[in-house]
């Protein structure tokens, strides 16, 4: 086992062997921050989101912000309405914060 720098010295200076971790595999991450658009865009954008992530925070970027629970709920339900029926992905939604 070939180690470098820090590693090395870990290692040494346990009286036990140790488990090192040189890999980490994301099954399926998360977007946190994803422009899906609105209307026809969402044919083509959910379902790409929705082949690669599990969890996406949308970014409300449309003509009308987003600015009530009410309007982020609209939103969701034409999101939701386009993506694949047997995925599991979410759309997590945010507001337009104003003053």
């Amino acid at each position: 086992m070939a180690l470098q720098g820090d590693r090395k010295k870990a290692y040494i200076s346990s009286n036990k062997a140790m488990h090192i971790m040189d890999q980490l595999t994301l099954r399926l991450p998360d977007d946190w921050h994803v422009h899906l658009r609105d209307q026809a865009a969402l044919a083509t954008t959910v379902p790409a989101a929705a082949r690669c992530f599990g969890r996406c925070i949308v970014m409300p970027n449309l003509l009308n912000p987003v600015k009530t629970v009410a309007d982020a709920s609209r939103y969701r339900q034409r999101i939701l309405a386009h993506r694949p029926k047997d995925s599991v992905w979410e759309p997590l939604m945010v507001l337009y914060l104003t003053d």
